[in-house]
């Protein structure tokens, strides 16, 4: 009989530990839990880091990887550009990098004074060839050297052609 009581007894013990262990189980699976204090408890029973997962569905299509890296880019040709004329730019068609062709405008420079230095060789010519054709027709008064002009009305030329190729 002591020994039924016994076996009896533990029998008792054992069923009062699993319905406590369970109910203390299911209280801690409903109570849930924070993310960092899961965290800690699998890292403590596995020793190792545990990282969240984002789980989605695969689909098909093409593969873009983006590769961030430093340095330094240098063309393959780089050309400096001497203009033979100074002035103030007015338009700048041309970015740092940027690739041209021949034939292509990269700058245009303020052409006023050049506009103004040619009208001024335009209208030298004008009153030289005047004085020229009056002179032919002897209108001229006082002594006048016929062949003076014929040299001024070429050098006026000269220096009207030169203004007209810089423009």
């Amino acid at each position: 009989m002591v020994g039924k009581i016994s076996l009896r007894r533990f029998l008792i013990f054992v069923g009062i530990f699993i319905i406590c262990s369970v109910i203390l189980t299911l209280g801690l699976i409903l109570s849930g839990g924070s993310d960092e204090e899961i965290a800690t408890l699998k890292e403590v029973e596995t020793g190792e880091i545990i990282f969240p997962v984002k789980v989605d569905v695969a689909r098909k299509g093409d593969l873009i990887q983006w590769i961030s890296a430093g340095g330094l880019a240098k063309p393959a040709r780089e050309i400096d550009i001497i203009p033979r004329v100074s002035g103030q730019i007015v338009n700048l068609n041309v970015y740092n990098g940027k690739f041209i062709t021949e034939g292509e405008l990269i700058l245009k420079i303020d052409d006023t004074e050049f506009k103004m230095a040619l009208k001024q060789a335009e209208n030298n010519l004008l009153d030289a060839r005047v004085e020229y054709n009056l002179m032919k027709l002897g209108i001229v008064p006082g002594s006048v050297n016929p062949e003076r002009f014929r040299r001024e009305i070429d050098s006026l030329r000269v220096i009207y052609e030169d203004m007209k190729k810089k423009f």
